[in-house]
């Protein structure tokens, strides 16, 4: 149910990755030669004499993955100085509440509020600070008049852009057909006209890359060894009108306007009036046809028909949803199973949580250390079963 932008692209990313990789397996079982001149492919085809059917790696000699965000990711690489529509510096406050560990729930001078959420067998605790602590893990902000059972607890974007820096972008499904990681060389983000002295760069700088390093330091002190491309991070010029940025910079020169520090160029009319963010995602990839997917932010499913009943929801997910891409999982799995005469699937478990662990490079809880010490795993409630056709 996290629609954010960073999150979108990357499930576009690994959804075109799924795409290309059923389609090079079919052509291997139709026994024709994978096609390596392709321009377009993402990845090339490992074909080992040993091997029933192909592994694929990643064209990083060729290709590199930027990411760009109009807005600074939400979570710790938000807290930085600004300038408020007032005139005034102060540091910028992010909705996420912090995931308190053992040290953070004694300090009851800073920690102004504290909830816990049931996160399957495990509770979570979650603080509002009164001064923001930095380098932290927070779960996206949510409005405080629904249910506890109704919240996002996913986590922010800042800190779901360090994971997948240290553990790839691919996740543990498609791991399975991947000789090694894929990894984003850079994040691009659009300006933020209010950052006062460099600050938002500075906070992109500790939320990202310093935790990623740090990260990476704690696991080989654990015996992980890892070694990974550094993400680098820019600020980058390029503008999103309808950013939310731009709408408090917009408010900011209206009011300046107002008190005359600047010199009114347009009618009182045009100062901006007060607007909500929009409930809809949209989302694109290579191999969708170009056709624009159009998603309610709240349930991740297609706008349109809401669903009445259980069985109504599957044909209305999104085509970047977990259930939709742990299918094409399934497809490939079973092409390679028909080429090897082996069955991956027969111990009869189709949870997707079991095919996770079982059949993927899956991140075991000693891996989240550092600044990643309290990640919030996927339970029980995240589970669901995928139709195997037995063969």
């Amino acid at each position: 149910k996290d629609s954010h932008a960073e999150v979108l692209s990357r499930r576009g990313l690994v959804a075109s990755l799924w795409g290309e990789i059923e389609g090079n397996l079919h052509e291997f079982q139709a026994g024709r030669r994978v096609r390596e001149d392709d321009p377009r492919a993402l990845l090339e085809c490992i074909q080992s004499s040993s091997a029933f059917a192909p592994e694929f790696r990643f064209k990083k000699d060729v290709i590199t993955l930027h990411m760009y965000v109009s807005e600074s990711p939400c979570g710790d690489a938000t807290i930085y100085e600004i300038e408020t529509t007032e005139g005034k510096t102060e540091v910028n406050f992010t909705g996420a509440k912090i995931i308190l560990s053992g040290g953070e729930e004694h300090q009851t001078t800073n920690i102004t509020s504290l909830q816990e959420e049931p996160e399957g067998e495990v509770k979570v605790r979650l603080g509002r600070e009164q001064v923001q602590i930095v380098k932290k893990l927070r779960v996206k902000s949510s409005r405080s008049n629904i249910p506890n059972k109704m919240r996002s607890m996913s986590l922010c974007c800042a800190d779901k852009i360090v994971r997948w820096s240290v553990f790839g972008l691919q996740g543990a499904l498609l791991s399975k057909f991947l000789i090694e990681p894929i990894t984003l060389t850079s994040i691009c983000v659009s300006r933020d006209p209010r950052s006062v002295d460099g600050g938002q760069l500075a906070a992109l700088n500790r939320s990202l890359v310093e935790r990623i390093d740090e990260t990476l330091r704690a696991q080989k002190s654990k015996s992980h060894n890892r070694s990974l491309n550094a993400l680098n991070v820019f600020i980058v010029d390029a503008f999103f009108e309808s950013s939310k940025t731009s709408h408090e910079e917009k408010k900011a020169i209206a009011r300046k306007r107002k008190i005359g520090l600047i010199s009114k160029t347009k009618c009182d009319t045009d100062k901006p009036k007060r607007k909500a963010a929009c409930g809809m995602s949209l989302n694109w990839h290579r191999g969708s046809a170009s056709v624009v997917e159009i998603t309610v932010g709240a349930t991740g499913l297609k706008r349109g028909k809401k669903a009445k009943k259980l069985h109504d929801v599957p044909p209305l997910s999104s085509r970047l949803c977990r259930f939709n891409l742990c299918q094409t999982f399934v497809r490939c799995s079973d092409i390679v199973a028909a080429l090897s005469n082996d069955k991956w699937h027969t111990d009869g478990n189709r949870g997707y949580l079991c095919l996770k662990r079982r059949h993927g490079s899956y991140i075991d809880d000693s891996s989240f250390c550092g600044p990643l010490l309290n990640w919030i795993r996927s339970g029980k409630e995240d589970d669901f079963e995928i139709s195997i056709t037995r063969g």
